[in-house]
């Protein structure tokens, strides 16, 4: 039944993440549907503080709840009837406010609508200084109204105004030039449509992800304090952001496994030493 699930998503064209209730074997669907989970073994204690803040309020409430899943991507939920079944409230709301996907004797595949995947152009921005003190409320009540609050980056020349609306036309959803299999740590988009020069991508902030338009670099800002954005420098301009983690990443693998094959062979040595005593 799982194996069901996995090709039905494999199979479904509609990009995005998937939001699941099931167990630890669910951690195979990145691997076997080429998708994105959005609740990981690991969010608990990785994730930025902004954007576990936005979590903790989608689970305040339901309509929090489906702007949470429309900000981080999310195109499918997963339920796992024999660990989450009718007799829970929130698996009742899911059922009662989504429409089924797919469905077999164990799963339970529900359609999210309105996700973001793979990543949004719009011209609907609060641009700030910072998102301190915004509460995730409001910006999640924003993206209802489909306006982004774009947290700028330090040292940025945009213009900043706390409540200064870059008003124009409504979203719209931008491919991918390059799929992200091929190349995870590299997100290349289409360009941008007249108007809509912000890009908005629900992938977790980090500040080792960098962006460029026509070869050149240009600052990476925050959507809603958690998730990447940038600013096309004109219309009609390819954004690629790509994750370049510091030299000092690679050395620390480099001598982690230097370190690890050095205590292997010096076991080895012990252990071949220990053996010719005997003898």
């Amino acid at each position: 039944d799982f194996q069901e699930s996995a090709a039905f998503l494999r199979a479904e064209k509609t990009p995005g993440a998937v939001f699941t209730l099931a167990g630890t074997f669910s951690l195979q669907l990145p691997q076997l549907t080429d998708r994105p989970l959005f609740n990981d073994v690991l969010e608990g204690y990785l994730q930025i503080r902004p954007l576990r803040q936005l979590a903790d309020e989608g689970w305040s409430a339901g309509d929090s709840l489906s702007r949470v899943l429309t900000a981080g991507g999310v195109a499918f939920i997963l339920i796992d009837k024999t660990d989450f079944g009718p007799d829970s409230a929130f698996v009742r709301y899911l059922l009662a406010t989504y429409s089924k996907a797919f469905e077999n004797p164990t799963f339970t595949l529900l359609r999210t609508p309105g996700s973001i995947a793979p990543a949004v152009a719009t011209g609907r921005v609060n641009l700030t200084a910072t998102a301190e003190g915004i509460p995730p409320r409001q910006r999640l009540a924003a993206v209802a109204n489909d306006v982004w609050e774009i947290e700028a980056s330090p040292g940025t020349e945009t213009p900043l105004d706390p409540f200064w609306t870059e008003n124009k036309d409504h979203s719209s959803l931008l491919p991918l030039l390059q799929p992200r299999a091929a190349d995870y740590q590299t997100i290349r988009l289409a360009p941008t449509p007249p108007g809509q020069p912000w890009v908005i991508v629900p992938e977790a902030w980090h500040p080792d992800w960098q962006a460029e338009a026509n070869g050149k670099p240009i600052p990476v800002h925050r959507a809603l304090g958690a998730y990447l954005a940038a600013k096309a420098p004109t219309d009609g301009e390819a954004i690629t952001f790509r994750f370049v983690p510091p030299w000092w990443y690679k050395a620390c693998l480099a001598l982690t496994v230097l370190a690890w094959t050095a205590s292997a062979f010096a076991y080895f040595l012990l252990r071949r030493r220990e053996r010719m005593e005997r003898f």
